[in-house]
């Protein structure tokens, strides 16, 4: 369920906060970056929950809640406010 989510908001964020000459380069970035991301935790998460290795099992939590609530600081307090858009209301009417 987190990566459909996720994936939307990235993408509205980065398309709304970068410039219009540097939108490509930093939607390229972003992507590669989110990329390498979900390449290393899906390389660190089964070390996590295999019993022969680290045996984390549901201690995993443990590592993820805190970055997730470090990033979620660092989003509220950085993250520049959004352009105002259409309602859905609006967008029907428009659509």
């Amino acid at each position: 369920m987190f990566g459909p989510h996720e994936t939307t908001l990235t993408a509205g964020i980065v398309g709304e906060t970068s410039s219009t000459r540097l939108r490509a380069k930093t939607i390229a970035l972003s992507r590669n970056f989110y990329y390498l991301w979900i390449v290393l935790s899906n390389v660190i998460s089964p070390y996590m929950l295999n019993p022969t290795q680290w045996n984390l099992q549901g201690k995993t939590n443990f590592v993820w809640a805190p970055l997730a609530t470090l990033l979620a600081v660092w989003g509220f307090f950085r993250l520049p406010e959004m352009k105002v858009s259409l309602c859905v209301d609006e967008i029907a009417e428009h659509g």
